[in-house]
Formats: structure tokens, C-alpha cells, sequence
């Protein structure tokens, strides 16, 4: 079972590692499917879960939502910060953290220190964010790279298991298009993206609607994947790991090499997520590694099988994360009202 160690790492065992497994590929599972596939009861499922929320291995239990139906593109920043302070360092990150067109924030190591995740309906809605921060902290910027956000995927923990790693959802942020979500489906979006594991009864009881509403309109928010998938959010460094972001550098990009390097990626077990970029680099990787030198060993490997495709990959290593809800939607509400 999983408990707490005196350096701060909580130590799982083959069932607390199951259990996470099957939240892995959906947050969502039924504690009763959850107990079927593990072979454990209804009452051990439950109480570890909650023991592992206790202890913040769990964080959240997210709903992925797709920026692109609401007519949203995403850009990333990354910023290298010079002359702060701890103090104020705190404050950039609660001022971004506080903007709702912002859906993530990040403290990282190496070549930045800082990476922010922005949503908008057009390039205009993005500047106007980005000047609103460098007007408050401008004077502490040292270098600046913005990148378009483009096409992100997202793999099964595959280190959770014996099995291969599978894919938990098909790309986003492809082309950005309005669905035609309402305002019956924004209420159920609100409630559910802070909580993935809520029962249609209890979104009912949140919104007002009946628990017929909330599962039809689930099903169909699925099938118009407004809803991408259900994401386990871990702390991952409570379980003894490092969460690196790798910056690939390419040449030859044509969709047969891009392919083929996507398809390596779904077979490593530490990579969770990739997607495209639009700026200095191509491509970003995100792998939850033991240690350095086990990243280092993945990062090699893919230099020495891709050496026809990968001019360099720089890395930085994140570690307190923001927003891990990747939640928009009161940028949506704000919009909306105006």
C-alpha cells in the first residue's frame, strides 16, 4: 500500500501501480471495472485511491476538453527569467496562474525557467496577453521563445505496468472550428474539467439538469471530441520520478519521417505526450523518467535511430506545474460576456 517515506517519496506497491494503470488510460473508470480488471474488491480499489489522494500522488482527475471546438489556437512561452527573487518568482507565477486565458503554468530547469500555456481566438487575443505580462515583468525577461501548440498526443504510463504503452487519445488542437456545444454543455464542461470522476448524478445535482441530460450530453460532448479523454494527473516526483520536456530540433520534416519518429515514441514507456510545434523547434516530448540518466539513455537512443531526422534536442526538466486541470473555460465565460 502506498506510504509516505522519510525523504518525501511515497512507495507503491504492484497494486496501488494496477490501480493507477487503469486510471491511466481513463480517470473515469468505474471503481467497479477498475476492481474487475485488477482483480481486487470494490472497497481495497476505493480506499487506495483515496489514500493515494491523501498522500498527492493523485493531483487530479482532468478532463481533457479541446481548445479547437471552441474556435481557440494555443501558444506555449518560454521564459528565462534574470534579477528575481523567490518572492517574486512566486508572484509571476500567481499573476499567469490567475489569467484564464492561460491554462498552464510550469517552474522549470535549464535553458528556462518558466514555460505558460495561452489560449485565444486569434494571434490579436494572444499579443494582448503576452504584453499584458511583459508590462507587469518585462524588466526580468532575459530571452523569449513562442511557440505554436499543434496536434499533442498523449501515451499510457506504460512504466504503470507490464503492457505496452497505448495511445489515451487521438491528436488536438488540429483546426480550430466552434461546435455547436450550448449552454447546457458548457455548464456540464465547467463542472466536470475540475473533476473527471464525478457521476452524472452529482453533475445533475451541480447544474441543475437531470442525470438523463448529463449522460446524453457526455456521450455526445465524446463523440463530437469536445471531450478528448479523461487524464490522470499525477505528482510524479512523489513517486520517485522527474518530469523532463525535450525540444526537438528537425530536418527532413515530410509526414513519412515524422511518422515513422511518432511511431517510435508510442513504444517508449517513460514518453507520455508529443506534439508538433510551430517556431525554433519542431517537436516537444514529455517523459516521466526515473532519474537523468534514464532520460539521457531515451534521448540517445532517439539521436542515434533518427540521426537522418533529429538535429538536436535541448531539455528542461519541470518541476512545480500549475493549472494541471489545463482548464480554459473561463477564458470562454469571460469572452462570452463581453
Amino acid at each position: 500500500m502506498a506510504k509516505s517515506l522519510d525523504s518525501g517519496i511515497v512507495e507503491l506497491d504492484s497494486i496501488d501501480s494496477k490501480i493507477l494503470h487503469q486510471l491511466d488510460l481513463n480517470a473515469r473508470m468505474p471503481i467497479s471495472l477498475i476492481a474487475k480488471r485488477t482483480s481486487l474488491s470494490r472497497m481495497v480499489v476505493e480506499y487506495r485511491i483515496n489514500k493515494m489522494l491523501e498522500l498527492g500522488v493523485i493531483r487530479a482527475f482532468a478532463t481533457q476538453i479541446d481548445p479547437a471546438k471552441f474556435g481557440l489556437s494555443s501558444w506555449k512561452v518560454y521564459v528565462r527569467l534574470h534579477n528575481t527573487t523567490a518572492e517574486l518568482e512566486n508572484q509571476i507565477m500567481d499573476f499567469l496562474a490567475a489569467n484564464p486565458q492561460v491554462w498552464w503554468v510550469v517552474k522549470c530547469y535549464g535553458q528556462y525557467n518558466l514555460l505558460y500555456s495561452v489560449v485565444g481566438e486569434s494571434y490579436y487575443e494572444f499579443y494582448k496577453s503576452l504584453i499584458d505580462f511583459h508590462n507587469r515583468f518585462g524588466e526580468y525577461i532575459l530571452e523569449e521563445n513562442i511557440n505554436n501548440h499543434l496536434e499533442p498526443e498523449f501515451s499510457s504510463r506504460g512504466y504503470l505496468s507490464d503492457e505496452n504503452p497505448v495511445m489515451v487519445c487521438k491528436p488536438f488542437l488540429v483546426k480550430p472550428e466552434k461546435s455547436d456545444s450550448d449552454s447546457i454543455d458548457f455548464k456540464i464542461l465547467k463542472v466536470i474539467s475540475v473533476n473527471a470522476r464525478l457521476s452524472a448524478v452529482e453533475i445533475a445535482k451541480k447544474t441543475g439538469l437531470s442525470p438523463r441530460v448529463v449522460d446524453y450530453r457526455m456521450k455526445e460532448l465524446i463523440k463530437k471530441k469536445v471531450i478528448v479523454y479523461f487524464r490522470l494527473v499525477l505528482d510524479v516526483n512523489k513517486i520517485g520520478r522527474d518530469y523532463y520536456k525535450g525540444l526537438v530540433y528537425l530536418k527532413n520534416t515530410n509526414s513519412k519521417n515524422m511518422e515513422r519518429l511518432i511511431g517510435h515514441l508510442k513504444l517508449n514507456k517513460e514518453i507520455t505526450q508529443w506534439g508538433k510545434t510551430v517556431g525554433p523547434w519542431q517537436l516537444e516530448i514529455e517523459s516521466e523518467s526515473r532519474n537523468f540518466k534514464e532520460y539521457n539513455l531515451t534521448i540517445e537512443a532517439l539521436l542515434n535511430k533518427f540521426s537522418d531526422l533529429i538535429v538536436r534536442i535541448d531539455t528542461i526538466l519541470m518541476y512545480k506545474e500549475y493549472n494541471p486541470e489545463y482548464n480554459f473555460l473561463a477564458y470562454l465565460e469571460k469572452t462570452s460576456q463581453q
